[in-house]
């Protein structure tokens, strides 16, 4: 059997306490770099996550509530938003809620230690998150790229 290939989109309840995270993200793809900052607004009813280019022009913008996913690109890169959202979650949404919804019996196989998590399905690994420090490393087999998203700023609510 193979399992679901598409990472899902957690409720923002589940998350972590509300903050604001502030985030330096270095994409690597098929020899290509791209950096730009994100900021995430992490709330009980809604998370927002907004990236801007290093000049501060704005790429793109996400809001979801649990039910609705808004997303708004005003770049002209092709950026896989939903996905990148999914993928924060899996690396920063306490482990508890990441096992309740990535289920073995609905064909995930999770594998989480205070410094690794690792998802897959039986047809192989698709992300695999490392902490290490303030920074975090982030491999998607599925796509081909790698996220280094490293911590400037973290405020409470």
């Amino acid at each position: 059997r193979t399992g679901p290939e598409q990472l899902l989109l957690l409720p923002p309840a589940d998350g972590p306490e509300s903050e604001l995270l502030k985030q330096k993200v270095s994409m690597q793809s098929f020899g290509q770099s791209q950096q730009f900052i994100a900021v995430i607004r992490l709330q009980p009813e809604q998370l927002q996550l907004v990236a801007l280019m290093p000049t501060g022009q704005q790429l793109f913008y996400l809001q979801y509530d649990g039910e609705k996913l808004i997303q708004k690109n005003t770049s002209s890169m092709d950026i896989p938003g939903e996905e990148i959202l999914t993928i924060m979650q899996f690396a920063l949404w306490p482990s508890a809620s990441i096992s309740r919804h990535y289920r073995y019996e609905d064909g995930w196989v999770l594998d989480i230690s205070p410094d690794k998590r690792t998802l897959a399905t039986d047809s192989g690994e698709l992300i695999d998150v490392r902490y290490q420090q303030e920074t975090l490393i982030i491999e998607n087999y599925l796509h081909n790229y790698q996220l280094k998203v490293q911590s400037l700023d973290k405020m409470g609510p």
